[in-house]
């Protein structure tokens, strides 16, 4: 995941000096509120979701990054709840 997080922050940067910034805030309330709502809701896994392979690993960390460099956190809260939503156990996700 780390190589795409990386790309994603690198991209995400140079896409977000294109971009409103009512809309970044907007995208940062939206999202804010859907992670508050799902940890509220404890939303559990099925038992047979896996990680995905390489490529599918890269791409949701370039997407982690894009949304870590927008809205300006580090990309374990959200890496780390994706593991944990793929069945990785906290301890290995964290």
């Amino acid at each position: 995941m780390a190589p795409g997080m990386i790309a994603g922050v690198v991209e995400g940067s140079l896409l977000a000096k294109y971009l409103p910034k009512e809309g970044l805030q907007i995208f940062f309330v939206v999202f804010a509120t859907i992670l508050a709502v799902r940890a509220l809701m404890n939303v559990k896994p099925k038992p047979t979701r896996q990680l995905p392979g390489r490529g599918g690993l890269f791409g949701m960390g370039g997407l982690f990054g894009v949304f870590s460099s927008w809205i300006g956190i580090g990309g374990g809260s959200l890496s780390v709840p994706y593991m944990v939503f793929c069945n990785v156990p906290m301890h290995q996700a964290v």
